[in-house]
């Protein structure tokens, strides 16, 4: 900092222009540089403990000189602020997180004490994602197994790989507590660094920010930390952070459950119970097609997950949108839902609790049917269909889109052939190069997917996932917050595939059909357009969700960040905290639901998209729409506002992502109230679930997260700056009343006080 330019520019300002600092407060703005309400790494809890990061639970800021990783030296011997580059972060942190958990295990020895001296003296760490700068070769902070190998159906049988390092596993498996026996390799770069715990802040800084921490840390290196230095403020408060676990927190008031709603459609739409309004069973086998909408990370802020998983959930809705064309879903002979799914990289938990309420719903017939999943019923369903990664399955060398065809072996399961039989010859006969082949008979089983739910309730379900992979994951950034975007995904690939799926699935649906629906005709072109437009909206920060494709729906929910506001959805499912008596009441339910709920409404709806369709306008509430139909479009008009929606014949419903041994208390004037309840306990025994993790997020001060980078001067110099401020707050009108002269005669009179203090101006 060089204290004479800033006292002679505000000088020279105040007098030139007439506009001098009010206080020394704004004097001082300008030398800082500030990160508010976004980048920071939150704690985590579960039934078994924390993950994540936390700093002091008492609003106290940690404060230290900035120090780059590569110049630091072992051992440590005064408290540092690291700044750390993206590509080197996933392994310090790691580092840094066995330290942790030796420490608490007691399991430190001599040749450790060097190392050691890190958990003493860094006080924070910035992570720099500076622009331009290329991402590594791979990154990904799940686990070599995602979710855990507890949740599958099946052995696993490959040597034990790295489980993560965290107190506990993103879906309840802690990470000290691993089930004996081997580990499959799923996921090649698998780290698992965002299972484990840290209690220090950790923050993501990028642009302009990350790269003025850098040069203040080499200065602080360059000048071998003498004198003044550059040093950095983090405040990340956690009030959980006491909590030893998600139910202590949960029942102390300090923290909320990690959940949200997923979306699921019918095609075509059911019938409905005219006592009550809601869906009702059609009588005809069900088959589910399923992708998931959210992914974790270190950073929660810095999802991107385009691959993986919403690549899956696009194609899905691109199949949506072929049959919607088509019209001939009145004639099929077998009811076709389609299922987004929130929460499942936390337990299977939206795949899970929808499956509960299925149960509890249907497993008393006199009971009141739940408004959630009204319709459905586990018994009419026999297939399952999942949509995993496949943005990243356009072969070069062919130029086609390469699938893979993942299932359980018939023994003991659903036999699935058939229904793989029906995908590959659908393939065959769609206006784009796609080749679908079985998967690996020597893999040990599917993938980590949301059929593990299904094949754990209905072990006879013929499941089948889709994939870009055959015997590992192709995408080395799964789950690797800002590396898995949009430029890696193929909409040629998600195109080809949601045509292949929606013909098969035209098949599949019209067997036995009298008369028979017309073959599927598929405009490839068309297709192209609509995904492009999708991933538009799901896939990019900008436009994110003020897309046009959104703007048909909804009027998107946006963040403030500094000087932007940004409509990028938030990939991470975050915290359930308000839960409305009507399920399908939007308010209060992020904007990828609605827009979700909206879409997926209006694709399997029995209307004609035909222009001049009159329909019926309506309103949430005040202007509702008969039984059998729902309110798409709507964006909170009423009367004969514009932003009126339209009643269309369609079954679209939410239905709850939360933990299973959670119930909830609805409030329809603000959060809800949640509670404890062992309801869901015999039938988790009775299907081997694992225990319910109960993922919750711990609430934080509204100062959280805060990071703040300046130069601080020796104690001498501060002293003479205090004093400066005070005098030049209190001269400048006198100063700008004697002329830009005289205001220099001041500047060289505050020079010679620097000078008695015995410091430097320079």
């Amino acid at each position: 900092m060089v204290v004479r330019a800033l006292l002679l520019i505000s000088i020279i300002g105040a007098i030139s222009h007439g506009t001098p600092f009010q206080s020394t407060a704004n004097m001082w703005k300008s030398m800082y540089k500030e990160l508010r309400h976004k980048g920071g790494c939150y704690l985590l809890l579960n039934s078994t403990g924390q993950v994540g990061c936390t700093g002091a639970d008492n609003g106290r800021h940690t404060r230290a000189p900035l120090a780059d990783l590569k110049h630091l030296k072992l051992p440590l011997e005064e408290p540092r602020v690291v700044v750390v580059d993206a590509q080197d972060a996933q392994a310090f942190i790691l580092h840094m997180q066995q330290l942790f958990q030796q420490q608490q295990q007691q399991q430190q020895g001599p040749a450790a004490v060097s190392s050691n001296s890190l958990l003493e003296h860094v006080k924070a760490i910035l992570v720099l994602q500076e622009d331009g700068m290329p991402p590594p070769a791979n990154q990904s902070s799940a686990l070599k197994f995602p979710g855990g190998q507890e949740w599958a159906p099946y052995a696993t049988s490959q040597p034990r790989a790295q489980q993560g390092t965290g107190s506990s596993g993103a879906d309840g498996l802690a990470g000290g507590d691993q089930p004996a026996g081997p580990a499959y390799v799923w996921n090649p770069a698998g780290s698992g660094s965002s299972l484990g715990f840290l209690p220090i802040p950790v923050f993501k800084l990028t642009g302009a920010l990350a790269s003025d921490a850098r040069q203040r840390a080499g200065e602080n290196a360059r000048n071998g930390f003498a004198g003044a230095s550059h040093w950095a403020e983090a405040e990340l408060s956690m009030t959980a952070a006491s909590q030893p676990n998600s139910s202590a927190c949960i029942m102390a008031g300090t923290c909320k459950p990690l959940g949200g709603f997923n979306v699921w459609a019918a095609m075509p739409a059911l019938p409905y119970n005219p006592e009550n309004g809601l869906p009702s069973r059609s009588g005809k086998p069900v088959t589910l097609i399923t992708a998931q909408m959210d992914a974790s990370g270190f950073f929660h802020d810095d999802i991107q997950a385009a691959d993986s998983p919403l690549s899956g959930l696009l194609a899905m809705l691109m199949s949506m949108h072929i049959l919607k064309g088509a019209g001939a879903s009145s004639m099929y002979t077998r009811q076709l839902v389609f299922v987004g799914l929130a929460g499942e990289p936390w337990g299977y938990m939206g795949s899970r609790r929808l499956l509960w309420d299925m149960h509890r719903a249907n497993a008393d017939p006199g009971a009141a049917p739940d408004p959630y999943v009204a319709g459905l019923h586990l018994d009419d369903v026999d297939q399952v269909i999942e949509l995993g990664s496949i943005g990243r399955a356009f072969d070069a060398s062919s130029q086609s889109t390469k699938l893979f065809a993942h299932s359980q072996p018939p023994t003991g399961w659903g036999n699935a052939s058939s229904l793989i039989d029906e995908l590959q010859s659908a393939s065959h006969t769609t206006p784009s190069k796609i080749d679908i082949h079985k998967a690996s008979s020597s893999n040990p089983g599917i993938p980590p997917s949301s059929l593990f739910s299904f094949l754990r309730a209905k072990p006879s379900i013929a499941g089948v996932l889709l994939a870009e992979f055959d015997r590992q994951f192709i995408n080395p950034y799964y789950f690797g917050g800002p590396y898995d975007n949009a430029s890696a995904v193929s909409i040629s690939s998600l195109a080809a595939t949601a045509a292949s799926l929606a013909t098969a699935l035209h098949s599949i649906a019209s067997k036995a059909a009298d008369p028979p629906p017309p073959p599927l005709k598929v405009n490839l072109t068309e297709v192209i357009r609509f995904g492009a437009s999708l991933a538009e909206c799901l896939t990019t920060d900008a436009p994110g969700m003020s897309c046009a494709l959104a703007q048909r729906y909804l009027n998107p929910d946006f963040q403030v960040l500094g000087d932007e506001v940004s409509y990028a959805v938030n990939h991470y499912v975050g915290v359930l905290s308000y839960i409305h008596s009507n399920p399908q009441n939007p308010y209060y339910k992020k904007t990828i639901y609605r827009f979700l709920w909206n879409l997926m409404g209006h694709l399997t709806s029995m209307d004609s998209d035909s222009r001049g369709t009159q329909r019926l306008p309506c309103a949430f509430a005040s202007h509702p729409c008969p039984a059998g139909m729902e309110c798409i479009g709507w964006k909170g008009g009423r009367g004969s506002d514009p932003q009126l929606g339209q009643c269309l014949r369609t079954t679209v419903r939410y239905s709850l992502s939360m933990p299973t041994s959670l119930d909830y208390i609805p409030n329809d004037q603000g959060s809800a109230g949640f509670k404890f309840t062992n309801a869901s306990l015999e039938w988790s025994k009775a299907l081997a679930w694992p225990e319910d993790p109960v993922w919750a997020e711990s609430d934080w001060i509204f100062t959280t997260p805060y990071v703040l980078i300046a130069q601080r001067e020796p104690q001498t110099m501060e002293t003479y700056v205090v004093t400066a401020g005070v005098l030049l707050v209190t001269t400048i009108p006198f100063a700008a009343g004697m002329g830009a002269r005289r205001g220099m005669q001041l500047m060289i009179f505050l020079d010679g006080l620097a000078d008695r203090h015995g410091v430097s101006m320079t």
